[in-house]
């Protein structure tokens, strides 16, 4: 016969075994509490796009979220293989064949536009054409429109190291569209006129354009759009021949030493292109309800940098970004949710976090 301390004991140990079947999860590694991973490739406005998506998922949906520091490449085989979940950013016209190979395939889930509308091409300071007022800088170039214009210009950005030719910024040395960029400036013609120059970093980029725009000096450099850079200074782009895929492609080749430079007579400007954010297919089992509203997860272009321009203006971390731009887009976060519960969740997170929130 069973005693009363026995029998307490049972009742205790299949407690103690419902308890850890609970949480076998946990323990297993069950997907439900496996974090969510986002790729950390090393930009501002990809920090600030998975801290806002990463609140949104921890918040509103339960599921603890990290990020992981790779470089793309190694992101792409990893998204493919399901170490990470979530690319919020995917430049595919810099690997467009990986991109349509795995979503064709259904390695990838394409989740549309992070944002619609990011550019590239040659930018110089608007004061360097309009001049700017508040600031005493008078118009430099007021006719300056395109890269060919340049050519009438360059005294404007001299090369320190060779006084006779102006300076051209080209990208960060071993980027293809510093390769690109490199075959561009020769088939425009503005090699008898400007040195092409490589830097060694974004970082590099950035300090060089934040330091010419705030001593109101003339700067031609190759950059991108959206940008913590837009939220801050005002740049303007410079207008190409139109894109044409295969014109780019025979740069492309160009720049893989493919083509020679010598049998290329045109270039073109960049494609105009949405970023789409890119989600490892098995999350949809893992996540369902997540993998939906990243669906509706449209950033925007000008909000992105909005939100970048402030984080640097305020020396403030991604997440704080991240809550300013919830705060000051609520209506565009609130259109994402299609769960009133999760919206409630997540509008109580932000004004736990201090968010003013006027809906």
């Amino acid at each position: 016969m069973i005693n009363r301390t026995t029998a307490l004991l049972l009742v205790v140990s299949v407690m103690l075994a419902m308890s850890l079947a609970t949480a076998g999860c946990d323990l297993d590694g069950d997907a439900e509490e496996d974090p969510i991973v986002f790729a950390d490739m090393g930009w501002d406005l990809l920090w600030i796009n998975n801290a806002i998506a990463g609140f949104i998922i921890e918040e509103g949906y339960g599921y603890p979220v990290e990020e992981t520091t790779v470089d793309t490449p190694v992101a792409q085989t990893a998204i493919v293989e399901g170490d990470i979940d979530i690319m919020m950013e995917v430049w595919k016209d810099q690997m467009r064949d990986w991109w349509e190979e795995n979503v064709e395939e259904g390695n990838i889930l394409d989740m549309g536009p992070t944002f619609a509308e990011g550019t590239q091409g040659f930018y110089v300071p608007r004061y360097v054409i309009e001049g700017d007022e508040d600031r005493g800088i008078e118009p430099m170039a007021p006719d300056l429109e395109s890269v060919f214009d340049l050519k009438d210009h360059n005294h404007l950005f001299p090369d320190e190291a060779d006084p006779d030719m102006g300076r051209i910024v080209i990208g960060v040395s071993g980027w293809e569209a510093t390769a690109i960029n490199e075959a561009k400036v020769t088939i425009y013609g503005l090699d008898d006129y400007f040195n092409a120059e490589e830097v060694g970093s974004t970082a590099a980029v950035e300090a060089l354009m934040v330091s010419s725009h705030e001593a109101g000096d003339p700067l031609v450099v190759y950059y991108w759009e959206p940008t913590w850079l837009y939220g801050m200074y005002d740049f303007v782009m410079l207008e190409e021949p139109e894109h044409s895929p295969e014109v780019m492609a025979q740069l492309s080749d160009v720049a893989s030493g493919e083509m020679d430079l010598d049998d290329l007579d045109e270039a073109c400007g960049y494609e105009v292109i949405s970023v789409p954010m890119g989600v490892y297919a098995g999350l949809k089992d893992r996540a369902p309800e997540v993998v939906e509203m990243l669906g509706n997860m449209k950033i925007g272009a000008e909000e992105n940098s909005a939100a970048a321009g402030w984080m640097h203006e305020e020396d403030a971390e991604p997440e704080e970004a991240a809550i300013w731009y919830l705060e000051n887009f609520e209506e565009r976060w609130r259109e994402w949710i299609p769960d009133e519960e999760v919206e409630q969740r997540i509008e109580e997170a932000l004004i736990e976090a201090g968010a003013d929130l006027g809906g």
